[in-house]
């Protein structure tokens, strides 16, 4: 059994399962056309080498991309307090796996282009080969920081008794997504030395 595949399905399955209990009907299907959409543009171009199974792998960028419908509808920010805001309506877990979803490709993106500006030449072939396989072929790492950081974020938010998020909170979410995929690509090179 590849553990990828079976930590893919479980992220979607969790998902899926969240959004349908607490009706976030948009924000499911936004992920679910842009989930069939990238699995039929991609297996026609890769017939057979893409195939159902493969897509699962990249529910997590799908998920990603249609929380910001979520943002839209269920997210505030409040000036006077300084604070992002959710209705809390959409329950207790599925706020923070969008706010996580979003640091962690905040973190991943910064780590990219930190990675690209230092050596703009390629000197770097082992990063630049290790961040797309982080986020593309092996995602089990991927999502499970990524639930790690929701999971946080809600021991945080019951802690306060607050469904709010500080300027602080925000920054230590950024921080966990760059470093830890900067330690995914330590280790990587540690396991492949």
């Amino acid at each position: 059994m590849n553990i990828n595949l079976i930590v893919a399905a479980l992220f979607a399955a969790l998902f899926v399962w969240q959004c349908a209990k607490y009706q976030e009907t948009k924000w499911l299907l936004a992920s679910l056309l842009l989930w069939l959409g990238f699995t039929f543009n991609l297996s026609s171009v890769l017939p057979s080498v893409y195939t159902f199974s493969n897509a699962l792998y990249h529910s997590h960028v799908a998920i990603f991309i249609g929380s910001l419908i979520y943002f839209i509808n269920q997210v505030r920010w409040d000036k006077k307090n300084r604070l992002i805001r959710f209705n809390p309506a959409s329950g207790p877990f599925l706020p923070y796996l969008a706010m996580a979803l979003v640091f962690m490709h905040l973190g991943f993106a910064a780590l990219s282009l930190w990675v690209w500006w230092l050596y703009p030449a390629g000197l770097t072939y082992f990063a630049a080969y290790s961040l797309p396989q982080l986020y593309l072929l092996q995602p089990t790492y991927f999502m499970g920081m990524t639930l790690s950081l929701a999971g946080l974020m809600m021991i945080r938010a019951r802690a306060k008794n607050t469904r709010a998020l500080t300027g602080t909170a925000l920054q230590c979410a950024f921080l966990w997504g760059f470093f830890s995929t900067a330690l995914y690509i330590v280790l990587d090179l540690i396991y492949a030395i």
